[in-house]
């Protein structure tokens, strides 16, 4: 895998079924090479945020956030399993087993393994940071607070806790 800047005439080469991530007032573009596929072309519009890219356990599916996108890829059949707008920026995409955690500054996110929503949790506070210990999901948010998060039943335990 392997990301490289371009310009925006360049993005506007690659076909338009290969632009995977695309925003109409984009000011960074990139090309994604994976491996044996053919490039793929991303646009948006932070000039402070780089894409994030993460493999599926497998290494089956690629998970590609950038801004307010997420988009899942299947590596094998070359197709877009999941293309989601998001209504706040990606701050963290965590791969376990079977399970896609994607944190924004607003909500949790949980994908199964066949890129299905397990959960979707909304934050009381913008998130930051998250970690997984077995089946519990830690969230640390942006005030100090945290949240866990039971993967398996997509409930938060009560009480939240400091760290």
């Amino acid at each position: 895998m392997k990301i490289q800047p371009i310009d925006q005439s360049q993005f506007q080469q690659i076909q338009s079924i290969r632009q995977i991530i695309f925003h109409d007032h984009a000011r960074k573009f990139a090309s994604l090479d994976l491996d044996n596929l053919e490039t793929f072309g991303l646009s948006w519009r932070s000039d402070l945020i780089e894409p994030l890219i993460m493999l599926s356990s497998d290494h089956s599916t690629a998970w590609i956030g950038i801004d307010q996108q997420l988009v899942a890829l299947d590596l094998k059949q070359e197709k877009i399993s999941v293309a989601l707008p998001l209504s706040s920026n990606i701050v963290q995409i965590l791969i376990a087993t079977s399970l896609t955690i994607v944190l924004t500054e607003l909500e949790l996110l949980l994908f199964n393994s066949d890129c299905s929503i397990r959960s979707i949790k909304g934050l009381p506070d913008i998130g930051s940071e998250i970690l997984l210990q077995d089946t519990n999901l830690i969230v640390r948010l942006l005030e100090g607070d945290s949240l866990i998060l039971d993967t398996e039943t997509g409930r938060f335990k009560e009480p939240a806790i400091a760290m």
